[in-house]
């Protein structure tokens, strides 16, 4: 099973505890043998922004601007 978690901010955060939550779900998952990637949405600024590829504990994390959800979508 493989699983795409999103949420509206990177990961790691700045550890303020709002990143805290989806961390450990990410880890919950890895341990029980779930494949996850990780997706924000990096609103600023809309416009020109590139998708970006990193890593957080060995889950790869994708930094996607607006366009790239909306073409996604389908819109």
């Amino acid at each position: 099973m493989r699983i795409l978690m999103v949420t509206s901010f990177p990961i790691p955060g700045a550890y303020d505890g709002t990143a805290m939550l989806p961390i450990k779900i990410m880890r919950a998952l890895k341990a029980r043998g779930v494949d996850v990637v990780v997706a924000y949405l990096h609103a600023r600024p809309p416009w020109g922004a590139t998708c970006e590829s990193g890593d957080f504990e060995g889950t790869p994390i994708q930094r996607l601007p607006p366009v790239a959800w909306a073409s996604g979508l389908g819109l």
